[in-house]
């Protein structure tokens, strides 16, 4: 089961993991030199990690984590947090044998693509409206001890992409909210689904198909119209059809180049979220200590179209606006 209400907030900048382990210990230890009655401490704890594609296993960041006592019956919710950056989770449980009705718990763990600012959902059974959730084996008859679950990661690789997916846009989220203080609704992304990426403002969802899953850069460039809906400039027109980079305007099957000139307003609204997964992905080195697979350089835009051959009006070129703001932002003197 999975219980979406009182939700924390999203991790920012807090105890590292090492310190929040320790905090852990020292509250289980306290506990039993304090004991009252018959009630028991528990401390939990473990990781939410997943593996990208042929890489290394990664922590899954601010994971919805849930830990229950499994009953014959129905199962009790003892404690709801969220996974650290790092994937780390604890808590503490009071145990009652009194109030519970048996001597000793029998405790596992589900964990969920959900926070306050993203929730990630299978695009194939978009109609049933919960987010990707999974559940740890159960260890039963837990004494009064620290329980250590390890790293819980889904049995099903084909999974490990939404937790990726959730991590990339947290980090977003979070770059917008403590660099420049936005307090970002949140977005739902769904994946896999449909053949491309797309951001509906409608729907305020990110549209993910297959094989964007790891695309890192792309993640944030759809949450990047997300923001622009909500404190940006984001609807110019209702489509991108105009004979450039279109495959077949009849259709209304239209797209655009980034180094080509679109109509007045979009390379706007697409070179601010191209800036933005730049920006963002660049600062994962410095603030987690890893690096994305994918990223979008606009250091040094084409000089001419990919479509024409010819050089493009700068500004009707998302190019241009990604390293117009690139410039900006940088502190490079170029």
């Amino acid at each position: 089961s999975l219980n979406l209400s009182g939700l924390p907030q999203l991790p920012g900048v807090g105890p590292t993991t090492e310190s929040r382990h320790l905090d852990l210990e020292a509250s289980v230890a306290r506990a039993r030199l304090n004991p009252a009655g018959t009630t028991l401490t528990i401390g939990v704890s473990g990781y939410v990690t997943y593996v990208p594609e042929a890489d290394s296993r990664l922590g899954a960041d601010s994971v919805l984590v849930q830990i229950w006592d499994e009953d014959s019956g129905d199962d009790d919710l003892m404690v709801t947090t969220t996974t650290d950056r790092t994937g780390y989770f604890s808590a503490v449980i009071s145990w009652d044998p009194s109030v519970e009705g048996e001597d000793k718990p029998d405790l596992y763990i589900t964990y969920a693509t959900i926070n306050p600012y993203v929730s990630v959902y299978n695009g194939t059974w978009t109609s049933f409206g919960t987010p990707y959730s999974w559940r740890s084996s159960t260890v039963s008859n837990v004494d009064g001890s620290l329980v250590y679950f390890g790293y819980l990661t889904p049995a099903d690789l084909d999974d490990h992409a939404a937790l990726g997916i959730h991590t990339d846009i947290t980090r977003a989220a979070r770059w917008l909210k403590t660099r420049g203080g936005f307090d970002t609704p949140p977005v739902r992304a769904y994946w896999p689904d449909g053949d491309w990426a797309y951001y509906s403002p409608d729907e305020e969802a990110i549209h993910l198909s297959d094989s964007f899953g790891w695309e890192e850069d792309t993640h944030t460039h759809e949450y990047g119209h997300h923001w622009m809906k909500h404190f940006g400039h984001e609807a110019i027109s209702d489509d991108y059809c105009n004979g450039q980079c279109d495959d077949d305007v009849f259709l209304g099957d239209c797209g655009h180049c980034s180094s080509c000139p679109e109509a007045p307003g979009w390379a706007w609204v697409e070179g601010w979220p191209n800036w933005l997964a730049d920006v963002v992905t660049r600062s994962w080195a410095g603030d987690y200590g890893d690096s994305p697979r994918t990223s979008r350089d606009g250091e040094s835009p084409p000089s001419v179209c990919s479509e024409s051959g010819v050089a493009p009006d700068p500004g009707l070129t998302e190019d241009y606006i990604h390293a117009l703001l690139r410039d900006i932002e940088d502190h490079t003197n170029d």
